[in-house]
Order: structure tokens, then sequence, then C-alpha cells
């Protein structure tokens, strides 16, 4: 901070490169305050040690990322590297290797913004807490990890929501919202991935959500109806047995 500070007393005549600064400025708090959000999210969810002023070094390993992918459908994560023990840690290879499969998973969700293990490295904080917004929408989308989520994040995810709703039903207005996304982006924070983004990839996100989440109520109907069946037969069970426990002449009757 220091560093940004003696920069912009050095930008009094330059109004451009001094907004520029701010606006770095405004996104870095942004970015932090995003991951204080998400850090214990990550933590509570995984169990994992995902702390909020080192969470680019306790994500570097990859397992709690993969645990989050393991639990969303269709990310197609089934099995990762797991450290040993409360005290152990994954060698370098096995953790490229953690990373390889949450990026891969990342690409199968078509979330608009990830990151891999460079960006990790380098403390990328923005490009870390953009693609965070996406994989805990793509969850909340599936009702994973609903109860962690504290009420800031869960607003911030409904703002993604309508958004994504936007996208999958108005394909005919690509520029409007895409001008959508961008302020959605802004507030987040996350200007800087305004030409990284594409509106096609937007789309395939927001279809593939809106897939994830009428492929969850279905779930629920069908278990829904698999337990009013039984309780049906269970109630058909017991009337037939206390039917049986009647006298015979009862039981003529009834039939």
């Amino acid at each position: 901070m220091d560093t940004v500070k003696n920069v912009r007393q050095g930008l009094h005549q330059n109004p451009t490169e001094q907004f520029t600064i701010k606006r770095e400025e405004h996104r870095m708090v942004e970015d932090i305050k995003l991951i204080t959000h998400f850090a214990p999210w990550l933590q509570e969810l995984t169990g994992k040690k995902v702390a909020a002023d080192t969470i680019c070094e306790d994500l570097l390993d990859g397992e709690a990322l993969c645990h989050v992918m393991s639990l969303i459908k269709g990310s197609g994560v089934t099995t990762y590297h797991k450290v040993g023990g409360n005290f152990g840690t994954l060698d370098s290879f096995k953790s490229m290797e953690n990373m390889v499969q949450f990026h891969e998973a990342c690409k199968r969700l078509a979330l608009p913004v990830q990151f891999g293990r460079e960006e990790l490295v380098a403390g990328n904080l923005g490009k870390v807490a953009s693609t965070l917004v996406f994989v805990a929408h793509t969850c909340a989308s599936q009702g994973v990890g609903i109860k962690q989520m504290d009420q800031v994040l869960r607003d911030r995810l409904e703002s993604v929501t309508g958004a994504t709703e936007g996208l999958a039903t108005e394909p005919g207005a690509a520029d409007q919202q895409l001008s959508w996304w961008q302020a959605l982006l802004a507030r987040f924070g996350l200007s800087e991935y305004f030409q990284s983004f594409n509106i096609d990839e937007l789309k395939a996100y927001a279809a593939k959500v809106k897939e994830n989440a009428q492929a969850k109520i279905e779930e629920v109907k069908s278990k829904t109806n698999e337990k009013v069946e039984e309780i049906k037969a269970k109630a058909t069970e017991k009337v037939g047995e206390m039917k049986a426990k009647l006298p015979e002449s009862v039981q003529q009757k009834l039939n």
C-alpha cells in the first residue's frame, strides 16, 4: 500500500493515471471483501484450513477446490489427492494434478472465469474471487453448501442469478445483456475482466446453471414421489394387518 500511496502522490498532474490508481485500489478492496466471505464458506464446506489472509496459499494444493467440485454434478471430479493426517502436505506433483482437475472442472461447468495454479502463486485475488463467485453460484443452484453461506454471499449470488436468468431467457439482446454483466462485474470489483468475457460463454454458463437447477427440481420431485408411494404402501400394509385382526364376520362385510 505504501507503493500505491507514493505513486498516487506523484500523479497529481495526471488525472487519468490518478483515476486509474484509485480504480485499482477500489478493485483490490472489493477483491478482499469477497475473499473474506469465500474463505470461511470454503473452510466450513470442505473442512480444510482456508483463511482470508492466506487464501491463495491455502488453496494451492487444490484439495479444497477439488472437494467443492466433487459436490457439484457435472464437474467430473470424483477422486482427487488428499492430505494424509492432520499435519501432512501434498507434494508438488499431486498438488498440480489437483489444480488441473479443478481447472478442467471449471471448463466442464462452463464457468466464464477460471483460475489455475499460476494465479494462486501470483496472488491474483481478482481472478480467484471472480472464479469463486461462479463456483459458489453453481453450488447454490444445485443446493450445495447453502447453510454455510453467510447472508452477504447469498445476496451477491442472487445478483448473479438475476443476470444468468436474463442471459438464458433473452438471447436477442446480446449487447444489453453484456452491459448488464459489466455492471454486475463492476459491483463485484471485477471490471478488469470485461474484455475477456464472451457473451456466448456467458449464455452457456447461464444455460448450464438453469439445467442444473431444473435437474435439482426433478430430483426433489422424484424423491417426493418415492416417499409418497412408500407411505401409501405402508398404509395399505397396515390396513391389511388391521383387517386380518378383525372377526371373520366383519371381514366378510368389509369385503
